[in-house]
């Protein structure tokens, strides 16, 4: 009776602690050994670029790819000398831009960035990249090289392209473009399109109308400064249309103009008495040299006539 007491006290525990182990969730530890190689920057290695402001710095990084033991991580190193790699570094899941606070303006600061995978230990790559920053309380926006704002526009159908001149900012560069377009005379309060080149731009898929234009620029500093010219410039954008009138006798267009509003002016001579309206009005004119103006949508306006030279 003794010996199966026992083996029924065995069987029973054995049963209890089964029991117990199955109701436990698990979770797998990250790989340890086996891996040895560090990621791999897959185009730009390391910190590219370090952009200033009031007590604050934005690094940005390229990214980094690990075959064995994914995912990466980036290990961000800060210093006040050349050397950042004995610092304690900050360790980030992406490269998304990263903005270190609380730094002193007019210290130059140097960062370092380095890739590590997930093994336990991690393997670290070793790049040297460092790059070197300054925060600035910097309150003065760019400055217009010469031509100020948006210079020119050209338009075509349904497409229009502006032009603007190229800003300089002494403190934190570079400098962007802010292209403002809107139906009324007023177009800052619209949201800019944002360009890192001067130059040009096509605006493209537009509706039939008149439009605005102004251009800005801003620094590089965070928040940026941006300048307050108020340059507007407007034109039409309209769909191609043609015009007939004319008399009986000869009449020759020499001379055609479109203006800044898209209106056309016509010059050229009539041999004899002409209807100038093209339309059901009637606006007739004795021969002689003419000028004719039609609007951006081939709407007559008027016509003026001067004695012939023959």
């Amino acid at each position: 009776m003794k010996r199966i007491f026992f083996t029924t006290a065995i069987i029973i525990l054995l049963s209890i602690i089964s029991n117990c182990s199955g109701g436990q969730t698990t979770t797998t530890p990250p790989p340890t050994g086996g891996d040895t190689d560090p990621p791999v920057w897959d185009t730009d290695t390391g910190v590219i670029n370090a952009v200033a402001g009031d007590g604050v710095i934005t690094l940005h990084w390229g990214t980094a790819t690990d075959a064995l033991t994914p995912p990466v991580s980036y290990l961000i190193y800060t210093d006040v000398d050349m050397d950042p790699w004995d610092q304690e570094p900050v360790v980030r899941s992406s490269n998304d831009p990263f903005l270190i606070t609380e730094l002193q303006n007019d210290t130059v600061y140097s960062f370092g960035i380095r890739c590590q995978d997930s093994v336990i230990p991690p393997n670290i790559e070793g790049n040297s990249q460092v790059i070197q920053a300054t925060p600035m309380s910097d309150t003065t926006p760019p400055v217009w090289d010469s031509t100020v704002g948006v210079t020119l526009i050209e338009f075509s159908d349904k497409e229009i392209t502006i032009h603007y001149g190229t800003a300089t900012d002494a403190q934190t560069n570079p400098v962007r473009y802010l292209l403002y377009m809107d139906i009324d005379n007023d177009p800052w309060d619209q949201l800019p399109v944002l360009r890192d080149e001067a130059g040009s731009y096509l605006f493209t898929g537009l509706d039939y109308g008149t439009y605005w234009f102004g251009v800005r620029c801003q620094d590089s500093v965070n928040p940026p400064n941006i300048d307050s010219n108020d340059v507007v410039l407007s034109i039409s954008t309209v769909e191609t249309w043609t015009r007939t009138w004319g008399g009986t006798y000869t009449t020759s267009a020499g001379v055609i103009a479109r203006d800044i509003a898209g209106n056309v002016y016509v010059g050229g001579e009539n041999s004899n008495e002409v209807d100038f309206d093209p339309g059901g009005g009637v606006y007739e004119l004795p021969s002689g040299l003419f000028v004719s103006k039609f609007d951006a949508y081939g709407n007559f306006q008027w016509a003026v006539s001067f004695a012939s030279a023959y």
